[in-house]
């Protein structure tokens, strides 16, 4: 039994890779650099909550980046933040970045706008696996009369997994027709971003395949 369990893990790491990662990239960093939420963070100030996600590199190679074949799904008039005086799409980041006197945020974000659209297949085994059905964050809407950007905005609701918007999700699929490796493709209803690696659901899947190898 442990033979077998070994060499299925080891098959498992060497030639499947699960792939929650957001290819296209979510709208959740734009509410990290924009906004004072704290999501829920209360042993941090709302002001102060925002300075720190600045300091994370990674935030901005998570903002959404315009394709314009298509495969990204993100489209250059996708209003990611609006205000009365400006509507801001994936095109407009150096103008928001300069607005919000944040320009190392923007240098930031041309650091990895290159690296997804050309992104090799993984030429290995490929396992895509994302919830759905899930309100997630989408436009970022500062209503007249709401300070930009210190106000409280109001946040339109995306379709993903609460976290990640579909689009991003469903960037995997490029893949499919990029590599001979199999290609797997499963997307499971309500359940959400930080739920998947415990959810009973999806380590039945996984069980259920491991033990069909």
């Amino acid at each position: 039994m442990n033979y077998f369990l070994c060499n299925s893990i080891t098959y498992f790491i060497l030639h499947i890779r699960i792939d929650a990662f957001n290819f296209q990239k979510p709208s959740n960093p734009i509410i990290c650099f924009v906004t004072d939420i704290n999501e829920g963070v209360f042993l941090i100030g709302d002001a102060e909550f925002r300075g720190l996600e600045r300091t994370f590199p990674g935030m901005a190679f998570l903002m959404p980046v315009y394709d314009p074949t298509g495969t990204y799904g993100w489209d250059s008039q996708d209003i990611l933040v609006s205000t009365p005086a400006k509507n801001y799409t994936v095109n407009d980041y150096q103008t928001l970045f300069t607005t919000l006197n944040f320009t190392n945020g923007y240098q930031r974000w041309l650091n990895g706008a290159k690296i997804l659209p050309n992104l090799a297949a993984p030429t290995v085994e490929v396992m895509c696996i994302h919830g759905s059905e899930l309100n997630t964050p989408g436009t970022i809407i500062y209503k007249k009369g709401t300070e930009f950007p210190d106000g409280t905005p109001e946040i339109t609701n995306d379709g993903g997994d609460g976290t990640v918007n579909l689009r991003s999700l469903q960037g995997c699929q490029r893949f499919q027709k990029m590599q001979p490796q199999k290609f797997t493709y499963e997307v499971m209803p309500k359940l959400s971003h930080f739920e998947m690696l415990k959810s009973k659901q999806f380590l039945d899947y996984l069980q259920n395949y491991i033990a069909n190898l």
